[in-house]
């Protein structure tokens, strides 16, 4: 992509700007002519031309503040920017109002005619024509328009001596900002996107159970799960003793088949409560051991290897291959299992769902039952503590299923930390497949610095190496000659 024009209509709101090929130098000087009693060169437009460019390419106007106060100010008011730029010998022009800059956005190639679109579809044209190549073989991903154009333009704070070129974006994670980098130097980047989305899940994952905790333990006015556990087994105890009332209650015979009913729909909503709680403990059983199968299928491999590698290096070497055939076949075996357990969870969830609906259609008919007692004058005390059991009974089905919940969610992170555990065993495989590539951008960064710092002495400008932090591959960048650097213009 080469900048070519940039200008305003329908007013000029400064001159017509036009790129030269090559380096373009931004700068301010003093006018002799007018007054310069502040004897400073700041805030005289240089960072807000760059502001201009970024809005041409639809950066989002919220992070471009120079451009809100001018036109808060009235200053853009009624005008638009149109900026021309070539890629691959074609040039474009695209033009954005200050007015509406979500929809007022005209775009297409110089001399042809222009569609007015959507911000979104727009950056999708664009990230299209300056990012997409058919023969990349990584990630590649629209919505990460912004953040690469950020990359290319970026408008320096004052009190900033240097960029660091890694994290380059305010609040980026170094694991999403590796696949980018990478992404851009044309380099695989499947491995370290899957880093990427496994950390992101996990780290969602934890903050929605303590979300969850907290929720639980205010609706249930515990201060702890371990606080909540204790409630529900003093609730299953007064369960029990209500229980022992209602079995050694009897109505008169006038209510006997009332009676019958009665105990026969409390007998059934029972079983069907140990039902549920019963296929609950499996799931709970069946998750446990999906996680404990996964850890000890993956972790006996390098410790064979230990050992062959301690009696003969030689047949250490021999015995590899073999290793690593049966460990691809225990994968492939794992895998498929997986399948069974989750047909195996789904089926009972779907008996506690049969469940569920049974025991609200049965307590629904005992409760009409109790009406009718109530209106035949029964005894009031047995109602009562039908009601009274019903009501414990259902407060510890809810503490079930908030249990339950988090124990999913504990699930789900186990699940999400066993692969990453299997995806650092591929780290050193992939950071050797992509040597080749990070060693010849290395070759040219480094020519290129020294002849710009002839005392640089070779220094080690780029390297991506594995780290035993959570990112797993590490990419860096040292400039230390321009950090330390102040740079005026």
């Amino acid at each position: 992509m080469i900048l070519e024009n940039l200008y305003t209509t329908p007013k000029p709101l400064f001159e017509n700007i036009t790129f030269n090929k090559g380096l373009n130098i931004i700068y301010a000087h003093f006018n002799e002519d007018k007054d310069n009693s502040s004897g400073t060169l700041h805030a005289v437009g240089k960072s807000l031309l760059l502001d201009f460019i970024l809005f041409a390419l639809l950066m989002d106007v919220k992070y471009l503040r120079r451009i809100v106060n001018a036109y808060n100010k009235g200053i853009l008011k009624g005008s638009s920017i149109n900026l021309i730029f070539s890629v691959n010998n074609k040039k474009y022009k695209i033009s954005r109002s200050f007015d509406n800059p979500q929809k007022n956005i005209y775009f297409g190639e110089l001399g042809h005619q222009r569609d007015k679109l959507s911000l979104k579809k727009i950056q999708s044209r664009l990230f299209q024509l300056l990012f997409y190549r058919d023969d990349f073989v990584g990630v590649l991903q629209e919505n990460w328009y912004n953040k690469l154009i950020a990359f290319f333009i970026k408008v320096k704070k004052r009190e900033e001596l240097f960029t660091d070129p890694i994290n380059f974006v305010h609040k980026l994670t170094l694991s999403l900002a590796t696949p980018f980098h990478l992404s851009l130097l044309n380099i695989d980047n499947n491995l370290p996107m899957q880093n990427h989305e496994i950390t992101s899940q996990i780290s969602n994952l934890i903050s929605a159970k303590n979300i969850s905790e907290k929720v639980i333990r205010k609706n249930s006015e515990t201060k702890s799960i371990t606080e909540l556990l204790n409630k529900k087994t003093n609730l299953q105890k007064k369960v029990s003793n209500i229980n022992n009332i209602i079995s050694t209650y009897s109505l008169s015979g006038n209510y006997k088949e009332l009676e019958l009913r009665a105990n026969y729909l409390t007998a059934s909503i029972k079983k069907f409560w140990f039902q549920n709680s019963l296929n609950y403990k499996r799931i709970e059983e069946i998750k446990k051991l999906r996680v404990t199968s996964a850890k000890d299928t993956f972790n006996w491999s390098a410790k064979v290897f230990e050992i062959y590698q301690d009696i003969n290096s030689l047949l250490a070497n021999s015995a590899k291959k073999s290793i690593e055939e049966a460990v691809e076949f225990r994968k492939k075996l794992y895998s498929s299992r997986k399948g069974f357990i989750k047909a195996d969870i789904e089926k009972f969830k779907t008996s506690i769902t049969v469940a569920d609906e049974k025991i609200a259609k049965f307590e629904k008919e005992r409760q009409e039952i109790f009406e009718q007692l109530s209106k035949l004058k029964a005894f009031d005390d047995l109602k009562s503590a039908y009601n009274q059991q019903s009501k414990l009974q259902n407060e510890i089905f809810e503490i079930d299923k908030s249990l339950n919940q988090l124990e999913e969610i504990n699930s789900e992170i186990e699940d999400l930390t066993t692969d990453d555990i299997n995806l650092e065993k591929d780290v050193n495989q992939y950071l050797s497949s992509i040597s080749n590539e990070v060693n010849s951008f290395r070759n040219l960064i480094t020519s290129v610095f020294d002849k710009l710092f002839l005392d640089s002495h070779n220094a080690k400008i780029f390297n991506i190496s594995e780290t035993d932090s959570k990112q797993k591959i590490n990419p860096t960048c040292h400039f230390g000659m321009l950090r330390q650097a102040k740079t005026t213009c």
